[in-house]
């Protein structure tokens, strides 16, 4: 094992090792190498592992690339996120340190979205194949780390295949929202990595600042990894073995060895403690207002329970979902019970802590890292979640994993026995995990799939009801949606859903009735709001629909469909000047916003108020929009009104009768009837004029 005043000459001078550099080096140091051969036969040992690792993962995960995205933050986090999608500049991403990336603060998962994004395409499968590519590459350093600093091969590739292909790890890989869980996993191992090296060589300054700049990474990928400092104080006691209390005899100086080993953490604390108050202060009501709800006596049993419940998903890992409610009650004698088990098992790796330290290691390993994601702090609706145990379980890995090797060791005999367990078991996940991860496939797949485990679940009704109206199935979304409602009544994103079914159906005054409903339980629900003002105005109560609509810009001032739809509801009142201010915010926020650029378009070319009109521009406007839409009939009658407003009528009657044309065979007979009188204007060689806009 490394142990301080080991020899250095091993150990080359680069602050953050590379997987070669590391198999070479460990294979250097292996304790039975003699000589070139031996080295090379570590080596290839060693890469062997690496290419089994890559192997299983493909082989659990891979199938992800043929994934879209599911309508589960897949929307918010990356498709529909404006800093995602939006033009790659400094400006964007200096932007994303004060994103609020759903529910945290993550710029530097922000940042690798954006990249793939503009780099690789704008499929999902660019996005999945990223996901997959960081757990392989966490997976292999977790074996390399582990090894270096244990010099024991075998435990350490066993504890990596256990991470690699463990059916919780699923969530995390196949999730493309969940990007921030494989990036801070990989910039987790490399602080490992860069700690066992500078474990190796204590105050070398570089190999120190090298930690700390994985260590922020890591935090700015995901701040679930604040409690890494404490893993590294385990790290310290074993196997790395820094700490006074591994030390033979009674010295005056284990008090400065411990205080040593404190002090060089602090900084790490520090920015730990910074990025806490950071994720918290970004935290919106909503996601807090748990905290409000329950007590901290709750919460804090509920913990306890979470803690065991885990546990047992670990050993047994069926029924996995994506999300689990929150529990509606806490029996005082599962809290009891669940508090028993893990004194009595912190109790044993207490007990065993000299002759087996491992286990008080990867037992601390696992209670620590939960601890930000536990629950005492509520973030969300979910009582747990199969994401929270991507670093966690490690812990559980170690314990378990080195525990075998303790007994085989012990008993020889039952080294085959061991291994034909180890290998049955990696087998097992592995086919577990491919078919867990083949629920993502699309958004149907996944929530009939958590319905199928929890027929109660209010998400997963909700969601599958979207998933369903997207696809035009009105009737059986509005089922879900009410479904969803008798489970939770004051789910506000039900109640909102519900609504826009019922604006569908041609019920408004229920519409209005259910986004209300929706906004009394979220007051900051900006698109409740903006579908309020569509379905006031459909109604003809402008005034009120403004109102709305302005609610929702104040909740969020970039919400170009808000902005847009305000400007219809102002043209409506007669307020030009204030519309096409509202348009052109739309365009800066959505460049390539087509419904912004026609009504901004048609209110250039047809305002009464001359001061307003403007040909050229909203030619300019009319032209944009037919080459990203190809020429729809509602573009063609506003190109139609900027040529004749131009005075250019053989363009303008060109593009009116080719939008007539299309909207007779479209069955658009609003739109055909506008035309016709449009066509009749033209021909007498008059622009057109409206006191409002035509109907869209």
């Amino acid at each position: 094992m490394l142990k301080e005043g080991h020899s250095q000459q091993s150990v080359r001078e680069n602050s953050v090792p590379t997987p070669e550099t590391m198999v070479s080096d460990i294979s250097s140091q292996a304790p039975h190498a003699s000589g070139d051969a031996a080295r090379a036969g570590e080596r290839a040992k060693a890469l062997l592992v690496c290419g089994l690792l890559v192997l299983a993962v493909a082989l659990a995960f891979g199938q992800t690339i043929g994934f879209g995205f599911v309508n589960y933050d897949d929307d918010a986090g990356v498709y529909e996120n404006r800093l995602v999608t939006g033009p790659l500049t400094w400006e964007s991403l200096k932007a994303v340190l004060t994103d609020r990336h759903v529910e945290g603060t993550v710029p530097l998962t922000c940042v690798s979205h954006m990249l793939v994004w503009h780099l690789l395409g704008h499929n999902a499968a660019a996005h999945h194949a990223v996901n997959v590519l960081l757990h392989a590459g966490a997976v292999v350093l977790l074996f390399l780390t582990l090894w270096r600093m244990t010099d024991q091969l075998w435990p350490s590739a066993l504890a990596a295949f256990l991470f690699a292909v463990h059916p919780l790890r699923v969530e995390s890989v196949a999730w493309v929202t969940e990007r921030k869980d494989v990036l801070s996993g990989l910039l987790f191992m490399l602080t490992l990595a860069a700690y066992s090296r500078y474990g190796s060589r204590p105050f070398a300054i570089h190999r120190y600042l090298a930690v700390l700049a994985c260590f922020i990474l890591g935090l700015a990928a995901k701040p679930m990894l604040v409690t890494l400092p404490f893993v590294l104080l385990l790290l310290d006691w074993w196997p790395l073995r820094r700490t006074p209390t591994q030390r033979p005899g009674q010295s005056p100086a284990r008090l400065t060895i411990a205080m040593r080993l404190i002090l060089e953490k602090l900084p790490m604390f520090a920015v730990a403690a910074f990025f806490c108050w950071f994720n918290l202060h970004g935290r919106t009501a909503a996601s807090l207002v748990a905290n409000r709800q329950y007590s901290f006596a709750w919460r804090l049993g509920n913990a306890i329970i979470s803690y065991v419940a885990y546990l047992g998903d670990f050993f047994c890992p069926l029924g996995l979902t994506p999300c689990y409610p929150r529990r509606v009650e806490l029996p005082a004698w599962q809290v009891a019970a669940s508090a028993l088990l893990l004194v009595a098992v912190t109790a044993l790796a207490l007990r065993w802590r000299r002759q087996r330290p491992y286990l008080l290691v990867g037992w601390l390993w696992y209670l620590g890292m939960l601890t930000p994601v536990i629950g005492l702090v509520q973030f969300g609706g979910q009582a747990e979640a199969d994401r929270f145990t991507y670093l966690p379980c490690i812990g559980l890995a170690i314990a378990l994993v080195w525990a075998g090797a303790d007994l085989c060791r012990r008993w020889p005999r039952l080294l085959p026995f061991g291994a034909t367990v180890a290998a049955s078991a990696v087998l097992l996940l592995t086919g577990a995990a491919w078919r867990q991860t083949s629920y993502w496939r699309d958004s149907e797949t996944l929530w009939s799939r958590v319905l199928a485990c929890d027929s109660r679940n209010a998400l997963a009704h909700n969601n599958l009801g979207a998933t369903l109206l997207g696809r035009g199935q009105v009737n059986a979304a509005m089922k879900h949606y009410q479904t969803a409602l008798n489970i939770d009544p004051d789910y506000a994103k039900a109640h909102h859903n519900l609504g826009v079914v019922l604006a569908a159906c041609g019920r408004p005054d229920e519409a209005i009735e259910s986004y209300w409903r929706a906004i009394r339980l979220d007051p900051q629900y900006a698109e409740a709001n903006n579908n309020l003002g569509v379905a006031l105005a459909g109604c003809e109560r402008f005034d009120e629909a403004i109102e709305r609509y302005g609610r929702a810009l104040e909740i969020d001032p970039d919400y170009a469909v808000a902005h847009n739809n305000v400007g219809i509801a102002l043209v409506s009142c007669g307020r030009f000047a204030e519309a096409r201010r509202h348009y052109r915010l739309a365009l800066q926020i959505k460049p390539a916003f087509v419904e912004a650029m026609l009504n901004l378009s048609w209110l250039m070319a047809t305002c009464p108020d001359g001061r307003l009109r403007d040909g050229r521009q909203a030619l300019d406007y009319a032209e944009r929009a037919c080459k990203l839409c190809g020429g729809t009939p509602e573009a063609l009658h506003c190109l139609a009104a900027a040529w004749a407003e131009q005075r250019k009528f053989p363009e303008a009657l060109a593009a009116a009768r080719r939008a007539l044309e299309l909207a007779e065979r479209q069955r658009l007979p609003s739109l055909a009837t506008f035309l016709r009188a449009e066509i009749a204007s033209y021909e007498r060689g008059k622009p057109w004029r409206l006191d409002a806009a035509a109907p869209r």
